[in-house]
C-alpha cells in the first residue's frame, strides 16, 4: 500500500467516525486546513516509527550486552529497514497500542472548525 496521508489516516488508531470525516472532507479542505491535517498525520506516523525503532535498538543492545549478538556497523540500518517494513505492513492492518490523544484532539478541533465554517456560509 502506498505511503500517503490518506492511507496513514486509515491506519492510525483514531475513532472510525473521525477517520471517516477526515477522509470524506480531506479533498475539500482549504490549503491551510489540509496542511495542518497532513502535518499532524505525518508527525504522528514519525513518532510511532521512532518509538518502534527505539524499542528495536534497545532490544538489540540488550542482546549484545548478553552476548547474543555482535556490534555491527550496519545493524542500525537493518533495524531501521525492519521497522519501516513493519510500519508499511500496518498500513493495511491498522496501528494499535499507541496513545494518540493529542493528535486526535487537534484533528477533532479542525473538523469542528470546518463544520462551523460551512454553517456560516
Amino acid at each position: 500500500m502506498e505511503l500517503n496521508t490518506k492511507n496513514i489516516i486509515k491506519a492510525l488508531p483514531f475513532e472510525e467516525t473521525l477517520k471517516t470525516e477526515l477522509l470524506n472532507q480531506f479533498d475539500t479542505l482549504t490549503p491551510d486546513q489540509k496542511y495542518t491535517i497532513t502535518r499532524i498525520v505525518w508527525q504522528t506516523w514519525n513518532a510511532i516509527f521512532k518509538l518502534r525503532l527505539e524499542e528495536k535498538v534497545e532490544d538489540a543492545l540488550a542482546d549484545m550486552r548478553e552476548g547474543k549478538g555482535e556490534i555491527n556497523p550496519t545493524e542500525y540500518a537493518k533495524l531501521r529497514q525492519e521497522t519501516l517494513k513493519e510500519m508499511e505492513k500496518d498500513l493495511s492492518q491498522g496501528i494499535t497500542g499507541v496513545d494518540l490523544s493529542a493528535a486526535r484532539t487537534a484533528m477533532e478541533k479542525i473538523i469542528q472548525e470546518i463544520k462551523a465554517a460551512k454553517e456560516k456560509k
